[in-house]
């Protein structure tokens, strides 16, 4: 499937497209006669994202997600937008990565077999190490329980699936606020 959006055309580069293909995301931009292959810069605008503001950042990012193409597709999206992200599939594997990644930001599913959001949020904020750490919860879980258990937690943000581009990129890059 190939979308055209207009709001991502900017003068002298063409329309930006964005192809949609075995659940990953690419873009190009289109010039008359000139296609130019997937390409991540490490500098670019989002729009609404702040006033145009770069979102490169050497922030890094971890997704923790047991949902194998949502965490993938964030962090592709996350990747062309100059991101360091590194993914972990399960509450375990997402927080042996945190102990290894040095991630500034953790996007974390919350509800995961075996080692659920919550319990990796808690024992990340029981560790003196991550004290600083920016912890996001990323779910399809948005009522009134999951935002309290979420706060309870040690999560600094609640985000509920599907979140904007432009909130997952501010998030990532230290544009949005948090408690």
């Amino acid at each position: 499937m190939l979308v055209a959006n207009p709001k991502f055309q900017e003068p002298g580069t063409g329309a930006c497209r964005v192809v949609i293909r075995h659940c990953k995301l690419l873009t190009y931009n289109q010039s008359p006669g000139h296609v130019s292959t997937c390409r991540h810069e490490r500098q670019q605008r989002l729009p609404g994202s702040g006033q145009g503001a770069s979102v490169a950042s050497s922030k890094k990012i971890l997704i923790v997600d047991d949902n194998v193409d949502a965490a993938d597709l964030t962090a592709d999206v996350l990747r062309m937008h100059g991101l360091d992200v590194t993914v972990a599939y399960g509450g375990l594997e997402g927080l042996a990565a945190a102990k290894t990644s040095g991630a500034g930001v953790i996007f974390l599913d919350l509800g995961m077999p075996g080692m659920d959001g919550y319990e990796v949020a808690r024992r990340l904020r029981a560790d003196g190490a991550f004290g600083a750490t920016t912890i996001v919860a990323l779910t399809a879980w948005g009522d009134s329980a999951a935002r309290e258990r979420t706060a309870a937690a040690g999560f600094d943000l609640h985000l509920t699936k599907p979140a904007s581009l432009a909130m997952l990129v501010d998030v990532a890059s230290g544009n949005a606020p948090v408690h």
